[in-house]
Order: structure tokens, then sequence, then C-alpha cells
């Protein structure tokens, strides 16, 4: 007998004998899922470490704009479509309350998805900046554009950027307190998860988005990652 607690969000006695269930290679919808999570996480946080550091005031200079243009294209161009990839992979994740907890998983994950997907178009918005700002304008004039630009367009930025670092701070905290109520996940885990997850919200461009990126991208691949090997283990056949 074995134990398995993706299936039930807690311990239960199997069949080590059983004929196991399809393993991931399979089931497409659950491959590309995981890939998703992984694939898009990584892109998203080498993208986030590309885009140069905000300057004084939480924004981008003209000058900044202007200097590092290909750095802010590039890194916009690789995180805003890549965190809609992983925000694709996200309801993989479902799997961590079958039963108990379920509510609060499915609403973390909602809210965490909505609030990456909203970031996304965020970081989308800093193209037409970069754009502007291409070295064709008067450096006075440049300036006086950007610092206009974002001080006017700070209402119509906001709910993408506070919004959704907010939506996607209470959604990972939601997510993982539920998980760790139905059981798929132990203290030790999910404290460290919590402590990933709010570090890659809350960091800024440049390379602090990009370290806490990178291990927010291990521990998504792990969390998915228990759910695609699940499906290879045996069937459940009784409670313990």
């Amino acid at each position: 007998m074995s134990t398995s607690f993706i299936e039930t969000g807690r311990p239960v006695a199997t069949d080590t004998a059983a004929t196991p269930s399809a393993v991931v290679d399979g089931n497409p919808t659950t491959r590309w899922q995981f890939w998703a999570l992984v694939v898009g996480s990584a892109i998203a946080a080498l993208g986030g470490g590309i885009v140069p550091a905000w300057g004084d005031g939480d924004v981008w200079s003209y000058q900044t704009l202007a200097d590092d243009r290909g750095r802010v294209v590039l890194g916009a161009l690789l995180a805003s479509p890549a965190m809609l990839v992983l925000v694709a992979g996200l309801p993989l994740l479902r799997r961590y309350a079958p039963s108990r907890g379920r509510a609060a998983v499915t609403a973390g994950l909602g809210m965490f998805a909505a609030g990456t997907a909203l970031f996304a178009l965020g970081i989308a918005s800093l193209l037409p900046l970069a754009i502007a700002a291409r070295g064709e304008l008067d450096p006075a004039a440049g300036a006086a554009f950007i610092d206009l630009a974002q001080d006017e367009g700070t209402w119509e930025t906001a709910p993408f950027f506070v919004g959704g670092l907010l939506l996607s701070a209470i959604g990972w905290v939601v997510f993982t307190i539920g998980a760790r109520r139905a059981r798929t996940i132990a203290t030790l885990p999910m404290i460290v998860l919590l402590v990933v997850g709010l570090a890659f919200v809350f960091a800024p461009p440049g390379w602090a988005l990009g370290v806490t990126g990178a291990a927010m991208t291990v521990a998504l691949a792990w969390l998915g990652w228990r759910v695609v090997d699940e499906p290879a283990r045996p069937r459940v056949t009784a409670s313990a």
C-alpha cells in the first residue's frame, strides 16, 4: 500500500498492484498547461529582468527610456505575452483542492490570473512610451512629453499596475492557504510559496524581478509537476 493526496486532498490507501492511470503524455490538456506554467513564467522572468529599473518616483524617465529603449521594448515584448501564457496554465493547479478548500483554491487562482493578465497589459503600455523616446525629439520636449504621459496616464494605468499587483498578491495568498487547508501541501512549502510568490509580485523591474521570477518559475514547476506526476501513481481503491 502507498499514499497519494493530490487526488483526494488527504492521504489515502492505494493498491500498488492496480493498473496505473494514463501518464501525463496521454493527456494533452494537462501536458500543455504544465508547460504553459513553466515556459510562461520563465520567459516573463527573463523579460522582467531585461526591462530597466525604475528611476525616482517609481516611473521611467525620458532619459532611461531613450537610453535603454531597446531593453524596454524587448523586455515588454517578452514579458507581456509570456504572462498571458502563464495564466493559461494556471487551471492545472485547481487539482490542489479536489474537495476540501476547493472554493479558496479556485478563487485564489482566479484572482492571481486576473492580476497577472492586468499587469501584462500594463507592461505592454510601456511600448508606446519607449517608441516615443526614440531620441528624435528635443530632450526637453521629450522629457516633458514622457512626464505628461506618465502623470496624466496614472488613472488609466493604475488598474493595470496597482490593480494587477494587488489582485495577484491576494490571489496567491488565498491559493496557498486553500491548498494547505486541503492538505495537499505541507506548512513549510506553503510558507516558501507565500514568500516566493509575494516577492515576485512586488519586485521592481530589473534584476530583482528577474531573480524573483526565476524562483517563481521553480515554484510553479514544482506545483505543476506534482499534478503531472500524479496520474502515473496507482489508482485509489480505499480510504485509509
